[in-house]
């Protein structure tokens, strides 16, 4: 993110779409006050034009972050639920410019389940993306759109088709990548995170099954980054959301590992930041029940992280050992004294 910033510093219009990924994608605190400051300076500066865009369930946590959220108190948008009238032209003005006509019946049901509904445009443009794909001629059809599973239904129903088609190991792979692509919330919705296309192909995901996943509109690719397309996916395929439910603590120690590693390497394989204690227990012990798919780097970060404890582990050993060694030595040569002073007592 720093550097993303830095190399953006000339802008004339600086935009930070997903502000809550700074609270989402990392624990490290320092990295996220510099980049606090920075973007903070940038804005001070008057260099750039400062935009930052945040989920309301993210608000307060902006606000403990005093450099912030003296900006924030002074300069603050609220982006509430588009209106019925900007729904429509949101609607029927991409479809009028490459020449599709709407069915009136299907425009009023289109506003009609979006308005009022939070996170919904993502699922709007998912169903309309298959409603396309069911069309008439060139007209949208009311039709169409209930065949493609309409708002609620149309993006669970690509999902579920796809999922359908796979093989028990394309099960467990596509399983295991879209798991590795969530951060579970803790009081707060569930969020997406990337991972680049190098981890996930290290991490033994087929690059078939990505492509596909993309092809679909599931997934999205930006630069080597994948991700989950919309947030809104996380919620409104039921399929996934058991599986974050059921694997939680999987989901978290693998995320968990998966900084950790990145922190290892960003350090230069620093011993320091090597896993040690209950940490490193408790991540073997996952490693060995669960058996996560692991990119090469996690699984050498755990190797090095247990070689180094079994070392500290054996040098403590020898350090006792020299330690009775001196200490039983000790006790013979205060025996000795003292039967030495018997003696030289009783003569």
């Amino acid at each position: 993110p720093l550097r993303s910033l830095f190399a953006a510093a000339d802008a004339d219009l600086l935009v930070v779409d997903q502000f809550e990924e700074l609270f989402t994608l990392t624990n490290d605190h320092r990295r996220r006050d510099e980049f606090v400051e920075e973007l903070v300076a940038l804005a001070g500066s008057g260099r750039s034009r400062v935009v930052i865009a945040v989920r309301a369930d993210f608000y307060e946590r902006c606000m403990l972050l005093t450099a912030l959220s003296q900006i924030l108190a002074r300069h603050q948008v609220n982006i509430g639920a588009m209106s019925a009238a900007g729904l429509r032209e949101a609607i029927e003005g991409p479809a009028a410019q490459v020449g599709l006509g709407i069915e009136p019946a299907l425009l009023d049901t289109l506003v009609s389940e979006v308005s009022d509904r939070p996170g919904a445009l993502p699922l709007l443009s998912h169903a309309l993306s298959e409603t396309w794909r069911r069309r008439s001629g060139s007209t949208l059809t009311i039709d169409a759109y209930r065949k493609a599973g309409s708002i609620a239904g149309a993006i669970s129903a690509t999902a579920e088709r796809l999922h359908a088609a796979l093989d028990d190991n394309g099960k467990r792979q596509i399983e295991g990548l879209f798991t590795r692509l969530v951060e579970p919330g803790a009081g707060t919705a569930h969020t997406r995170r990337a991972a680049s296309v190098g981890e996930l192909e290290a991490a033994g995901f087929d690059a078939d099954l990505i492509e596909r996943l993309i092809a679909a509109r599931l997934l999205s690719i930006t630069n080597d980054d994948v991700e989950i397309a919309h947030e809104a996916l996380i919620s409104a395929w039921p399929r996934l959301t058991e599986w974050i439910d059921g694997e939680r603590d999987n989901i978290v120690a693998q995320q968990r590992l998966s900084r950790a590693t990145d922190a290892w390497l960003a350090s230069g394989k620093d011993d320091a930041d090597l896993y040690r204690g209950n940490k490193l227990t408790a991540a073997l012990t996952w490693q060995a029940e669960s058996a996560p798919l692991l990119a090469p780097s996690e699984s050498e970060f755990l190797r090095v992280s247990a070689e180094r404890a079994q070392g500290e582990l054996a040098r403590q050993r020898r350090a006792n050992r020299r330690l009775r060694i001196l200490a039983s030595t000790a006790v013979v040569a205060m025996i000795a004294a003292m039967s030495a002073t018997f003696v030289a007592v009783g003569r």
